[in-house]
């Protein structure tokens, strides 16, 4: 799917379009999500965390995965979430705000619903997880790290960007934390791949897929 194929607001600036293009060719041309020996296959579950306008949850739909729950936090984004994904019945739009029910945090900009790993496999009666994406602008430190190991053995494989900017930005703080997360990781069974892919960035990818 080309990105002229997904809804993007008309009043976003060339910045904004130009961000969509990035990801747009991240997602779907170089495939950055599938690394490593992680794939969506037919009959997946998949839970798109900061899933912005859906281009991620689009492809996980064209690989044929079996039920998609997209969860974006920004009301815009979401607003065209739920336009790009309304012909596709497997994907279910949340606006929600994706953290851990322990950290309190107040904005204009958050929602009323916060969601976590152990809330999202409740409220969406999910026994497992196939294929859970992360990109949550380093709040991924306290959905992973402060959740109970039960509920991480639920997800076959994380796809996790991991930020030292936004939210977090004491890069020593967050070396820490994603140390961490490769530890709880490891100690729960998953084989791991921590990777720079762009040299320019912030971020990490981190690959965790279970035994």
């Amino acid at each position: 799917m080309k990105l002229s194929e997904i809804k993007v607001d008309p009043s976003c600036d060339e910045k904004t379009v130009a961000k969509y293009e990035t990801f747009h060719k991240e997602v779907w041309e170089d495939k950055e999500y599938f690394r490593h020996g992680l794939d969506v296959k037919e009959g997946d579950i998949v839970v798109d965390c900061g899933a912005s306008i859906g281009i991620f949850s689009l492809l996980a739909a064209s690989k044929k995965a079996k039920k998609i729950v997209s969860f974006e936090a920004n009301e815009n984004a979401y607003k065209y979430l739920v336009e790009n994904c309304k012909k596709i019945k497997k994907i279910t739009p949340v606006n929600a705000f994706v953290n851990h029910r322990e950290i309190k945090i107040e904005g204009d900009q958050i929602p009323n619903k916060i969601v976590d790993l152990a809330s999202i496999l409740e409220e969406y009666k999910l026994k497992k997880i196939d294929f859970l994406k992360i990109d949550i602008e380093g709040f991924e430190f306290a959905f992973i790290l402060n959740e109970k190991e039960e509920n991480i053995k639920q997800v076959k494989q994380f796809a996790i960007e991991t930020h030292s900017c936004g939210f977090f930005s004491d890069r020593a703080q967050v070396s820490h934390f994603t140390l961490a997360m490769l530890d709880k990781f490891l100690k729960n069974g998953y084989d791991c791949v921590l990777e720079k892919i762009h040299v320019d960035t912030c971020c990490y990818m981190l690959y965790a897929k279970a035994r």
